[in-house]
């Protein structure tokens, strides 16, 4: 099971399918896309998206780490095949409600 990621950007569009040409993701290419994601942030300066941007940054940065503790946690305690999958499964569900909610809000400019 996984997710893929599909965009418009033409950049953005690049580095996905250079990092998914090995279907793994460094932790380089993962330090890489989320100072690329802290770039395009900082390129917006109106006042009125500012306090908003950085909540939205700091809520991307606790999600993330927040799967990687759920990560670790399932690796500590070995979690058996079927639990992996219901795992997946519902972070999968998570991700989804995620992309979701940017596709019924910022898309919609």
């Amino acid at each position: 099971m996984s997710l893929n990621i599909t965009t418009q950007h033409a950049a953005l569009k690049k580095e996905i399918d250079r990092i998914n040409a090995d279907n793994r993701v460094s932790f380089t290419e993962f330090q890489h896309v989320r100072d690329a994601a802290d770039t395009q942030i900082a390129k917006l300066t109106a006042p009125a998206l500012q306090a908003h941007l950085k909540r939205l940054q700091k809520s991307v940065d606790d999600a993330v780490e927040a799967l990687q503790q759920v990560a670790l946690v399932g690796k500590k305690t070995q979690l058996d095949d079927a639990t992996k999958a219901a795992l997946k499964e519902s972070v999968s569900y998570q991700l989804t409600y995620l992309v979701m909610g940017f596709k019924t809000s910022v898309d919609r400019l």
